[in-house]
């Protein structure tokens, strides 16, 4: 969330602000590794961890268009679109994104903030 009152400070000292929002487009498309990762640091147990590494390993996917089937293809990264546990695994994932983010850049939320001149 924007925040008024040190936009307001900024301007009153000369100063530009600037931001980054970030755009989560691809929203299902996250690391599997990275997705583990978290659930450990959450304290999930190594079964489920397991279970959710094999659930993201091995997929194929093949386009049909009007009734021809293209060839298999292997996918490597990604949450499956269409299973019900995929909304959940985005929402586990999702906020540890934006701690990285926040502990390497000094983020407020989803908003990066910095000012010139320093």
């Amino acid at each position: 969330m924007l925040n008024p009152a040190r936009t307001a400070r900024n301007w009153g000292e000369r100063k530009i602000a600037g931001a980054l929002l970030i755009d989560v487009k691809s929203a299902f498309n996250v690391s599997r590794g990275h997705l583990v990762r978290r659930l450990e640091s959450m304290g999930i147990g190594p079964d489920m961890c397991r279970w959710v590494e094999s659930f993201m390993t091995d997929r194929n996917v093949r386009i049909v268009i009007d009734g021809t089937e293209g060839q298999d293809r292997a996918v490597e990264t990604g949450i499956p679109q269409g299973s019900p546990v995929s909304p959940i695994l985005f929402a586990v994932y999702i906020p540890g994104v934006f701690e990285e983010v926040e502990r390497k850049m000094g983020a407020e939320g989803s908003l990066l903030w910095t000012t010139w001149p320093g």
